[in-house]
């Protein structure tokens, strides 16, 4: 009896591996872009382009449906969901205003080991650069603005902007690939983020983000005016 339990529980985990397998290799797709240009997704191939059977994918595809990323129509089959300009214009309005708020706290407040894993953040983002790992790079793009939040102290600006991270990402990617040189103009205002933090000044800080989330946004809205820090 114990020996036939042990084998219905390897079952059980082995396809809850092959699930979770299948819902992060399907979401690491559409984050990065690459089924954006499919005509038709359909269970059966991408069970096909993942190499893996039906159940598991299927169990993915229906997570990623809950979570907007895709949708499941009897015509249309899978279509990648795809985000609007309005919601690209709401995203950055967010951010900017807790992002900059976040900045203006902190401002005076960081450690030497906060501001040193904020630098260090940077400098993968260089190596990212120069060996053309664009996903890796956005991942710690996120990561630095994430971190600026967790220095705040504010549970709720944190857990908004985890909860906007998969996002985050999308439009990141989305920014990079129409305008590229936007990856080391990006690193460069970080660091100048970083230096007005150790140097205690908030408002500055502040108009630099704010800067640095509008160029962003400038890629999808090109009429929106560009707010320049004062000198």
């Amino acid at each position: 009896m114990t020996a036939i339990t042990t084998h219905r529980d390897g079952d059980t985990t082995s396809r809850g591996l092959l699930r979770e397998q299948a819902y992060a290799e399907l979401k690491s797709r559409i984050l990065n872009g690459q089924l954006s240009e499919t005509p038709f997704l359909s269970t059966r191939s991408l069970a096909k382009c993942l190499e893996m059977s039906l159940s598991p994918v299927r169990s993915a595809v229906e997570r990623l449906e809950t979570e907007g990323l895709l949708s499941v129509g009897p015509q249309r089959g899978i279509v990648i969901n795809d985000l609007t300009t309005k919601e690209i214009v709401d995203h950055y309005e967010i951010r900017e205003a807790l992002e900059c708020a976040v900045v203006r706290k902190i401002a005076g407040q960081l450690s030497r080991s906060q501001l040193k894993d904020l630098r260090a953040t940077i400098a993968a983002q260089k190596i990212c650069l120069r060996e053309g790992d664009i996903g890796q790079y956005i991942v710690l793009d996120s990561e630095f603005h994430l971190l600026l939040a967790s220095y705040s102290g504010n549970a709720d600006i944190e857990r908004v902007l985890q909860q906007l991270r998969d996002r985050i990402f999308r439009v990141v990617m989305r920014v990079v690939q129409h305008v590229p040189r936007r990856l080391r103009e990006s690193i460069a205002e970080h660091q100048q983020i970083i230096d007005l933090l150790a140097t205690q000044d908030g408002a500055q800080a502040a108009e630099v983000m704010s800067l640095h989330l509008r160029r962003g946004l400038q890629t999808f809205v090109p009429t929106l005016p560009e707010e320049k820090p004062e000198s």
